[in-house]
């Protein structure tokens, strides 16, 4: 169901509607304070050694710019896409935007970054396949065991292997010989 206050109209977005009729600020889209301040002050830190303090002022600035630039690089991003004829921007036409923005000099340190997160992902990725094949291997060898073993801990596993001399009732499982003795006192009476 649609958001309340949402129209079907010719705009390219919803987003866009949202903002012609809400009047969203710049404030409303910042990014968290903690997070521009801490990249600012690692740059600041590695570019001349000694540890700078930035003034409130200038915070406030550089969360600002950040979100203008984003929001920049989006647009003309989303302007390729569209004339593309697709709908969804991915890296290469936000590398490909910032090419044409004159933001050249980004670009390779963004492919670097793009790379090293590409594989990690793979790496992370082939991780949890390895530990779920494992895990699925000590899975199969504890029901094994537990077959061979005659452990009674598994009787799911007994009833949907077939194991001699039970039989599924309602309440559990019972060995052969208490159900034919159950059945001859039935006969008794």
């Amino acid at each position: 169901m649609p958001a309340k206050g949402w129209r079907k109209d010719e705009q390219e977005s919803n987003f866009e509607t949202a903002v012609d009729n809400e009047k969203i600020s710049i404030d409303s889209l910042l990014f968290p304070k903690t997070t521009v301040n801490k990249i600012a002050k690692q740059v600041l830190t590695q570019a001349d050694g000694t540890s700078m303090i930035l003034a409130k002022d200038s915070q406030t600035v550089i969360q600002r710019a950040s979100v203008v630039f984003i929001n920049y690089i989006y647009d003309a991003a989303k302007q390729l896409v569209k004339e593309k004829g697709r709908k969804v921007v991915n890296a290469d036409d936000i590398l490909l935007a910032l090419e044409q923005t004159n933001f050249n000099s980004f670009v390779p340190v963004l492919k670097e970054g793009l790379e090293t997160f590409t594989i990690k992902k793979q790496k992370k990725k082939q991780e949890k396949e390895k530990e779920k094949k494992k895990k699925e291997e000590e899975e199969a060898v504890d029901d094994d065991a537990a077959a061979e073993k005659g452990d009674s801990s598994n009787k799911r596993a007994k009833l949907a292997n077939g194991a001699p001399g039970t039989t599924s009732v309602a309440s559990g499982v019972i060995d052969a010989d208490d159900a034919t003795e159950e059945e001859d006192k039935k006969h008794q009476f």
